[in-house]
C-alpha cells in the first residue's frame, strides 16, 4: 500500500521521499569529501526553506567561445612523434584509461561524447599536444616548456602527464570547475 505525506498542494510519496532522502544523503557525502562547501549548502537549503528558489539559480558568468568539437584520433605514426607519449605515463594511469581494454583505435575513426571518458580525452590531447612543431616556440612542446628542459627525463615527463590525465576524473575536474569559478576567469 502505498502511503504519502502532504507537502504544500501536493503529496509526497514514498518513492519522491526516497529519492530527496537520497539526494540529501548526496550532498552530505560530497560535503565530506570536500567538493561541496558547507557553507553554500546551509544557504541553499535556508533559501529553500524560506520558499526563494527561483533565487537560487545564479546566472552564467562565463560563456564558451567556441563550438563543441569532436575529438579526432591521430595516426599512429603521427602519435610516435608526441614527447609525452601515452606509454610513458605510471602504468596505474595508463590501466585508468578507458578506451585501453574497451577500444580499439583506428587512426581514421572519429570519437565523440559516449565513446571516450574525460580522462582519456584529456590524455590523448596532451600527446597530440606534445607533438614538436618545429615552426612554433623553436620545437618545445609544452611538456618541455613546464619542466624547462628540452630533454627531459621519461619519469619527469610521465609524472606531468598523468597530472594532465587527473584533470579529466571526477575530482579534477572540480578542481577546475572551482578554481575558474574562484579566479573569475571565461572560459
Amino acid at each position: 500500500m502505498e502511503t504519502a505525506i502532504a507537502v504544500g498542494d501536493g503529496k509526497l510519496t514514498n518513492e519522491e521521499l526516497g529519492a530527496l532522502t537520497r539526494r540529501f544523503m548526496e550532498v552530505i557525502r560530497r560535503i565530506k569529501e570536500g567538493t561541496v562547501e558547507k557553507a553554500d549548502v546551509l544557504v541553499a537549503f535556508q533559501m529553500v526553506a524560506e520558499g526563494r528558489t527561483k533565487q537560487m539559480v545564479e546566472p552564467c558568468k562565463r560563456q564558451h567561445r567556441m563550438d563543441c568539437k569532436q575529438f579526432f584520433m591521430l595516426a599512429p605514426s603521427e602519435r610516435r612523434k608526441s614527447r609525452a607519449p601515452l606509454r610513458m605515463r605510471p602504468q596505474k594511469w595508463i590501466d585508468r584509461l578507458y578506451w585501453k581494454y574497451r577500444m580499439f583505435f583506428d587512426g581514421k575513426k572519429v570519437y565523440g561524447g559516449t565513446s571516450l571518458m574525460p580522462e582519456d580525452v584529456i590524455a590523448l590531447m596532451w600527446e597530440a599536444e606534445n607533438i614538436p612543431a618545429f615552426n612554433i616556440n623553436n620545437g618545445w612542446t609544452p611538456i618541455q616548456s613546464i619542466l624547462y628542459d628540452f630533454n627531459a627525463g621519461e619519469h619527469d615527463r610521465g609524472i606531468v602527464s598523468a597530472t594532465l590525465q587527473w584533470l579529466g576524473t571526477n575530482t579534477g575536474r572540480e578542481f577546475l570547475r572551482r578554481m575558474v569559478a574562484t579566479a573569475n576567469l571565461d572560459v
